[in-house]
């Protein structure tokens, strides 16, 4: 029996890339390399751009240069394989082949032979008449079905005025209409199912026949590169706080903050194809949480300040990034404790399982679970990036090296950096005493999350039974007092307003009456006094 091939899958189409590694995982004679290279690939499959770029055939020949190279081509064309010979790729294979003859393709290149399809072959290919017909209406419903997910999450966060949700409402509704149209002109009036997870077909393309176990690895490897795409497209915005307190990030220029927050989002990429890589059940990843937390804070911090940097203090040298990684059990409990859902993540997208929210199980092709992971992922982005930057401020805060490669202009003075750490501190203390014990009384986790105008805070319900029952001192008694509070707040609020009517009652019955009744009194003995001066007038 043959061994397995070990293939690597590069290209810069990831819905297809991810297809194909779908697809290989779900044979026995094809496994994928792991991503921490440590395995090198017995072949490459090059899924090449359209058109065929000559400079990426020639990075991937010199990055693998004793490695054979499949490309995988959507229609190859004569000078295309003409252009792919002359670089030196051992051979290409077109997406509307069937998958056998993908495994029979590699084994070939990988025998030391070359294989290229004629053009005149792929050609000879019945295609259907409506093909390209067909084609342009998954490509349509993709695109509308994409916009309608993309509406439904942001109809579900909280920063939405009334006008603003109306108008994407009515947006929504005009989708709809167009959907059901097409689907009436093209399918019958038979509707097709959701297409946003999906790739959209090439023309006349033979569909891949995939196990459930793939196809739940297909669906949740999708799910990642939207989860990703989104979030790239989010670091572009402003990154304005509009939390009302202060953050960490906010003592970094822009470019630095899009730098980091970027940095974690590859780190996070990486950790989570180590895991699955390393096959870990849901317990074992649930058991190796903190070290997780550790592992993705401490390769984040070193790819920021740089792994080997140095930082010169007097006649001291000390290496920068070594001496913040020993901050990490100080700062350690703060971020688990703000770090909601993060294992919810990472056994949705390690292990595709389905998103819990209010006791709900949702699929992951549901919008309200991808709006959920996405809430998730940036919260957990957005806290490792504080976590970076605060055993920067605790230790080497006014070094001016540091200032002038971090810092915002804002904070350069020294004046202006004891205000903001001083704002920190108080905010961390109000939010430890009391927003934290009221969070947990009233079951809610406190989120950041991207906006389009910048960073912001909102607050989603979670069960939080077992931390009530673990506050002491200071926080328990604030949950006393807020259950105090609810507790007589209705009875108080009855009486002011029993008492207020009766002060009512007595200002403007009892005491507005006897004012009317003297003011009467007063203005008739005016009248009488009058009428006697009158009448003298009369008489002259």
């Amino acid at each position: 029996m043959a061994l397995p091939l070990s293939v690597k899958v590069v290209g810069d189409s990831p819905l297809l890339r991810l297809g194909l590694e779908a697809g290989i995982t779900d044979r026995s004679d094809l496994q994928l390399t792991p991503p921490d290279g440590t395995v090198a690939p017995d072949v490459v499959l090059w899924v090449a751009a359209q058109p065929l770029d000559a400079q990426e055939a020639l990075r991937w020949r010199s990055q693998y240069p004793e490695t054979p190279i499949l490309a995988i081509l959507s229609l190859p064309q004569r000078s295309q394989l003409s252009m792919l010979q002359t670089l030196g790729i051992e051979g290409a294979w077109a997406i509307s082949s069937d998958f056998d003859d993908l495994e029979a393709t590699l084994r070939q290149i990988v025998a030391g032979q070359t294989r290229w399809p004629l053009p005149q072959d792929i050609r000879s290919t019945p295609v259907p008449p409506l093909g390209f017909f067909q084609w342009l209406h998954q490509s349509s419903l993709v695109q509308i079905d994409s916009q309608l997910l993309a509406i439904e999450g942001q109809l579900r966060h909280p920063d939405w005025s009334w006008l603003d949700r109306t108008f994407m409402m009515g947006r929504r509704r005009e989708l709809k209409a167009a959907r059901v149209l097409m689907d009436w002109l093209w399918n019958g009036g038979q509707a097709t199912p959701l297409l946003a997870l999906a790739q959209p077909p090439a023309p006349a393309a033979d569909p891949l026949t995939l196990s459930p176990t793939a196809r739940r690895i297909r669906d949740r490897q999708h799910l990642q590169v939207l989860l990703w795409d989104h979030l790239t497209e989010r670091l572009q915005q402003p990154l304005t706080n509009l939390t009302g307190r202060p953050l960490e990030l906010d003592i970094l220029r822009r470019d630095r903050q899009r730098e980091l927050l970027a940095i974690i989002l590859r780190r996070l990429n990486d950790l989570i194809a180590d895991l699955q890589f390393s096959q870990l059940s849901a317990e074992q990843i649930v058991e190796k949480l903190p070290q997780l937390h550790q592992d993705l804070w401490q390769h984040s911090l070193s790819d920021f300040y740089g792994r080997y940097r140095d930082l010169q203090i007097d006649s001291t040298k000390i290496e920068l990034a070594s001496r913040l990684r020993d901050e990490w059990p100080r700062l350690a409990p703060d971020l688990a404790a703000r770090l909601h859902g993060d294992r919810q993540l990472l056994l949705t997208l390690v292990h595709g399982l389905p998103v819990m929210i209010d006791g709900t199980a949702y699929p992951l092709e549901a919008p309200e679970a991808q709006t959920r992971l996405q809430l998730l992922l940036e919260n957990l982005l957005l806290r490792l990036g504080n976590a970076v930057v605060q055993p920067l401020l605790n230790c080497f805060a006014e070094v001016t090296a540091i200032k002038q490669e971090f810092y915002d202009a804002q904070h350069l003075s020294n004046r202006e950096l004891t205000r903001f750490r001083n704002q920190l501190n108080w905010a961390d203390r109000w939010e430890q005493l009391l927003d934290t014990p009221r969070s947990i009384y009233e079951s809610q986790w406190p989120l950041l999350y991207f906006t389009a105008e910048g960073i912001d805070r909102c607050q989603v319900y979670a069960p939080r039974e077992q931390e009530l029952q673990q506050l002491s001192g200071v926080q328990q008694t604030i949950t006393l007092v807020l259950e105090a509070r609810d507790a007589i707040a209705p009875q108080v609020s009855n009486l002011i307003r029993w008492l207020g009517s009766g002060v009512v009652f007595v200002l403007t019955q009892l005491i507005g009456r006897g004012i009317g009744l003297v003011g009467r009194g007063v203005l008739q003995g005016i009248g009488n006094a009058w009428q006697p001066d009158r009448r003298l007038k009369g008489d002259r």
